[in-house]
């Protein structure tokens, strides 16, 4: 069985400004007021910006903490997968798509999967 859920709003900032926010993670309770509470790298010598594909991180939401592998780190697309948890795995992602005006359309989903 798979769940996918998909939000867009459109920002008045170049791609480039969302993705820095998004990837300020010390910042989050800040402004995310959905259920990711913080998302801390897990190689020391890794910077946000540096991550790629099969690195760690770990997630908080709700205070229930998990490690979660980098899928993606590009100027389009941040993304990760979490482990199975009580037989659920989700792929998040985070879109940012440059518009014709100079801002971004910012698209989050999560992609939930049992197994």
């Amino acid at each position: 069985m798979t769940y996918k859920n998909e939000s867009s709003i459109e920002i008045a900032a170049p791609p480039t400004k969302v993705r820095e926010v998004l990837l300020n993670f010390s910042a989050y309770p800040e402004w995310h007021t959905d259920f990711i509470k913080g998302i801390e790298i897990q190689e020391k010598d890794k910077t946000a910006q540096t991550l790629v594909a099969g690195d760690k991180v770990e997630v908080n939401i709700e205070n229930f903490k998990f490690i979660a592998e980098i899928r993606a780190n590009t100027e389009e697309l941040f993304s990760w997968q979490g482990p199975p948890v009580f037989t659920i795995a989700g792929l998040h992602e985070f879109h940012m798509k440059p518009t014709e005006d100079g801002g971004t359309i910012f698209t989050q989903s999560e992609e939930l999967k049992a197994s």
